[in-house]
């Protein structure tokens, strides 16, 4: 199975596992997956941490590189096929990384991971 991890649940796996839900945890720990992270991710991270909203350890370059080699992440960068869709996606969900991840699910054929259940309303199959 190929998904995505959604911002949260990239920062959530790597700082505090626990706040994983077991179905998510589960799906990032399989060997048979392929564990993507976005590019749009790390853009949010790196705007929240420039506002002072967000902090990571050892900052961002650090927390990425650790985390892509940890979790075996396969970096999934934003595409122009990307952009196109979120042009069409209903206003579901208003932030704008979220609709890039669900573009991204539904041009790739992943699955998000992700707590946020507003996803759904996209028809992206969301594990948590």
């Amino acid at each position: 199975m190929r998904v995505l991890l959604d911002t949260h649940t990239l920062m959530w796996a790597s700082i505090v596992p626990e706040r994983v839900g077991p179905a998510a945890s589960a799906a990032i720990r399989d060997p048979n997956n392929e564990i993507y992270v976005s590019a749009a991710s790390a853009w949010e991270m790196a705007i929240k941490i420039g506002i002072g909203k967000l902090t990571v350890p050892g900052g961002l370059a650090v927390f990425l590189v650790d985390a892509m080699k940890e979790w075996s992440l396969i970096p999934l960068h934003v595409r122009n096929e990307h952009t196109i869709i979120v042009e069409t996606l209903p206003r579901h969900h208003n932030d704008p990384f979220d609709r890039m991840l669900v573009a991204q699910c539904l041009y790739e054929g992943m699955s998000i991971v992700s707590i946020d259940g507003k996803l759904d309303e996209y028809g992206v199959t969301r594990i948590w």
